[in-house]
């Protein structure tokens, strides 16, 4: 029989060892050897992600650093299912409910954590479920606020607020700031759907701009626009009147 790989990601000690306790004593038959590993809060539980490649998640929904929400955000291609657990997130009951993604709202007991390990093990995908959970968070104005990245064996992140562009260079993504540059995970086409569109825009095939940090025009060809830290970046014919329009509505 295969592994079935389990991760658990919580800041609160206590309730990971509710989850061990309840997936020891579930009589939900699990589809292979039980491999469990655990993660103390986002940022590991996104680098376990990495190393550890779960079948299955439970993550909570609020935690330090890097919340449940931030943490999906921030991973393109989701193979694992995943179960949330939240305490009192008022937002979160609501998009679940929308979604019909499953959560375990706490304090739950076996029945419930049964009931939801049951139905997530039945799905054979979740990514259409997990696609209107994030257009319920952004429907409430929450879009992507971190960006996190490698550093060395860690994974650190940047506020959204920070980023002056991100660009795309041979199959990579960077995330430019004003102390440098920063390779992330994320696809250009990825963070178009994630970003605050009033905050950001796309004005090239390879670059979405920060509106705020715009400060100068330099019309011709190329059509060019000039940041506060002095780059220069081209605007595509395409994008030029969508620049114009969102820096001088009507």
């Amino acid at each position: 029989m295969t592994d079935y790989k389990i991760l658990v990601i919580d800041d609160e000690e206590l309730a990971r060892q509710k989850i061990l306790r309840f997936l020891d004593k579930t009589a939900i038959v699990l589809p292979g050897n039980l491999v469990i590993e655990e993660a103390q809060n986002g940022l590991i539980g996104l680098a376990k992600i990495s190393s550890f490649a779960p079948d299955l998640v439970f993550l909570d929904i609020q935690m330090p650093g890097l919340s449940g929400m931030e943490l999906l955000q921030q991973i393109q291609d989701r193979v694992f299912k995943i179960i949330f657990a939240t305490a009192h997130e008022e937002f979160a009951l609501k998009a679940f409910e929308e979604s019909a993604c499953d959560y375990l709202l706490k304090p739950f007991d076996q029945e419930r954590f049964d009931r939801a390990l049951n139905k997530v093990l039945k799905l054979h995908s979740q990514e259409r479920v997990l696609h209107e959970l994030e257009d319920s968070y952004r429907s409430t104005g929450r879009y992507l606020e971190k960006i996190t990245y490698k550093f060395g064996e860690k994974i650190k992140f940047i506020k959204v607020s920070e980023v002056l562009y991100f660009e795309s260079r041979e199959h990579y993504t960077y995330a430019i700031t004003e102390e440098g540059e920063k390779l992330i995970d994320l696809s250009l086409a990825y963070l178009e759907e994630q970003l605050d569109a009033q905050k950001f825009l796309r004005i090239h095939r390879h670059v979405i701009v920060a509106l705020g940090d715009i400060t100068a025009f330099k019309k011709g060809e190329p059509f060019l626009i000039q940041l506060k830290n002095g780059i220069e970046l081209p605007v595509s014919r395409n994008n030029r009147k969508k620049l114009l329009d969102k820096i001088f509505p009507c």
